[in-house]
C-alpha cells in the first residue's frame, strides 16, 4: 500500500492567513464565504493540475483546499479565484 506524501503547509503561512482572517472579522467583514462561493473554489481547484486529488492540498502553494475556501480572505496563487 502507498502512502501519500503530504507536504505540510509552513506554520507561517497558516498563521497568515488565520491573521487576516482575525483582522477581517474585527473590521466587521465576513470571514467565511458563504456557500455558493466555496463550490466555485472548490470546482475551480479540483480542475486545476495543480490539485493533488490523494492529500487535497494544491502543490504550489501546499494548502488544504477544503480549508482554503472557506476563508474569505483568502486567494488563489495561480489567480483562478
Amino acid at each position: 500500500m502507498r502512502i501519500p506524501h503530504v507536504k505540510l503547509s509552513s506554520p507561517f503561512h497558516l498563521l497568515a492567513a488565520l491573521w487576516r482572517a482575525l483582522v477581517n472579522r474585527l473590521r466587521g467583514r465576513k470571514v467565511v464565504a458563504d456557500k455558493v462561493l466555496q463550490w466555485q473554489r472548490q470546482v475551480s481547484c479540483y480542475s486545476c493540475v495543480e490539485y493533488d486529488p490523494e492529500t487535497t492540498q494544491c502543490v504550489v502553494c501546499s494548502c488544504f483546499v477544503p480549508l482554503k475556501v472557506m476563508l474569505t480572505s483568502e486567494k488563489c496563487p495561480l489567480g483562478r479565484w
